[in-house]
């Protein structure tokens, strides 16, 4: 892993992500915020509220994504050293 004065922004902020949900309180937040907009998208006969969901679960599958990019570096260093 990169010194923090080297390393890619791209990969300190996925280590952020990761960071706090390894966290008590990240963990908690992370499930309330799939419990609330984590669920089906799909609403019948209403286009405007699956598209607002549809954000919804893009932006839990952004987070879930940092997170998995910061550890995956990780498990790689793991199985290589």
């Amino acid at each position: 892993m990169m010194s923090d004065e080297t390393q890619d922004p791209r990969e300190a902020l996925a280590q952020a992500y990761a960071d706090f949900a390894a966290l008590p309180c990240g963990a908690i937040v992370l499930a309330d915020l799939d419990q609330q907009f984590g669920g089906n998208p799909f609403a019948a006969d209403n286009p405007h509220l699956t598209s607002h969901r549809c954000g919804h679960l893009a932006v839990i599958s952004y987070i879930l994504t940092q997170i998995a990019n910061a550890t995956e570096p990780q498990r790689q260093e793991t199985a290589n050293g």
